[in-house]
Order: structure tokens, then sequence, then C-alpha cells
């Protein structure tokens, strides 16, 4: 549609979305969904920032539920504590926690120092508040800084996990 809409020279076209998340559109890793599903269950560490994955995402959860048993990665949690159904350690509820970890200031820094494939989850509840650029620009220089993000080993473990397919293809789309 947006090809068409180009090729009749118009370039005025708008994705209107309900729940007021604003996600950067530059690179296509900061609005994706990154680690491979089947991966997920080679982390070493899991970083859960805004989300619950037992409601949101059942299968992520049941692999990450997996992952404990047979690896008993860490699994830390920023937001609202909830059943996960797997033991995790709740850092806090607000933004100023990532903070503290970008700064090196918080107690787990040097244990995401250490892990050789951590993974940082970034949900809904980090997307749908006012802060929520302040929280996607801090969880992503966490990302870049600590390691979620390696170059060297071709592991990308910082994700966003999305309610809607259509706000993926809009971002896609560049629009």
């Amino acid at each position: 549609m947006k090809d068409f809409l180009n090729s009749l020279n118009c370039f005025n076209y708008e994705f209107r979305n309900r729940n007021n998340v604003n996600l950067p559109s530059t690179f296509r890793t900061d609005f994706l969904f990154n680690t491979q599903i089947e991966t997920v269950e080679d982390a070493d560490l899991i970083l859960m920032v805004g989300v619950n994955t037992r409601t949101e995402a059942p299968v992520l959860n049941s692999r990450i539920l997996k992952t404990k048993h047979r690896k008993n990665p860490k699994v830390y949690n920023i937001g609202t504590p909830v059943d996960l159904t797997y033991e995790y350690e709740h850092l806090g509820s607000t933004a100023r926690v990532l903070e503290e970890i970008l700064k090196g200031d918080h107690a787990v820094c040097q244990e995401i120092k250490n892990a050789k494939l951590p993974m940082m989850i970034v949900g809904r509840d980090a997307l749908t508040r006012k802060d929520s650029e302040a929280i996607l620009k801090k969880s992503k220089l966490v990302a870049n800084e600590l390691g979620f993000i390696n170059s060297e080993n071709g592991w990308n473990g910082y994700n966003v996990l999305n309610r809607s397919q259509g706000e993926i293809n809009a971002l896609e789309l560049g629009i």
C-alpha cells in the first residue's frame, strides 16, 4: 500500500495505534524480538522490564520455565511483581532501577557483566508509560553496555515484546 501511494506521488499516510506505544523505527532491532524463540533456552541471565510473559507471551514463558529447570539462569524483573510460575528476583517497580544498573550502582550489575548470553525483554507495561521513551533509551543503553548485544558471538539478547503485529508492520514500513 505504501508503494502504491508513493507511485501516486502521495506521501501522506499514517498508522495509529490504540495503545500510545512510541517505538523508534530507525533500526529494526530496536522494536523486534531479536532472540529466536528456540535460543531463549541458551540465555544464562534474563532481565524482564515491564513484562508479564505468562499473560503476554505464554509460549515464551514456557521456554523460560523450561530453561529454569534445565540451566537455572538468574531471572530478574523490573516492574509489577507477577506470578510467572517460576522463581525470579524482583528488582523494583521504577525506571530508576535501569539507571542504577546503567551507572553500575545496582547489586546485579556484576552478574549481568559475567553472563555470557544475557537476555532482556522489554514489555507492554514499559512501552505504554508516560516515560516509555526514557525507559527504551535506558534499556537499549544497558543492553549495549552490559553485553546483552554481543557482535563477537552473534548474540542479540535485546528484545521488545509487542502485542500487535500491525504495529510491527507499520514500523517495518517506516510509517
